[in-house]
């Protein structure tokens, strides 16, 4: 993964952003040019879970649930046992935006 954020970085545009979403191991390094990325006037950010605030975005998104307003049913791609979950991740999630792992 470090090695396709930093060809992410190689990438940017004068004054672009990038974004990088999810997780990569704790210890995991990229390395880029810093003067040339002040010069440029770029942007990197972190967004790990949508960069969701839980004390204020929860109650809002539970209540959004409730009424009806997200159907969350419909996020969902599919749902797979800890048994699937390996080979789950390996296919698209047809669809939904999230893979929900079943409990017996």
């Amino acid at each position: 993964m470090p090695a396709v954020m930093e060809a992410a970085v190689a990438a940017l545009a004068p004054g672009g952003e990038l974004v990088l979403v999810g997780a990569t191991a704790r210890d995991a390094r990229i390395s880029f040019q810093p003067r040339a990325f002040l010069s440029k006037q770029q942007r990197i950010t972190g967004c790990i879970y949508g960069s969701v605030r839980p004390q204020e975005h929860l109650p809002k998104l539970l209540g959004w649930s409730a009424d009806g307003t997200i159907p969350l049913t419909d996020l969902i791609g599919k749902r797979v046992t800890l048994d699937e979950l390996e080979d789950a991740f390996d296919k698209p999630a047809n669809g939904g935006v999230r893979t929900v792992v079943t409990f017996p």
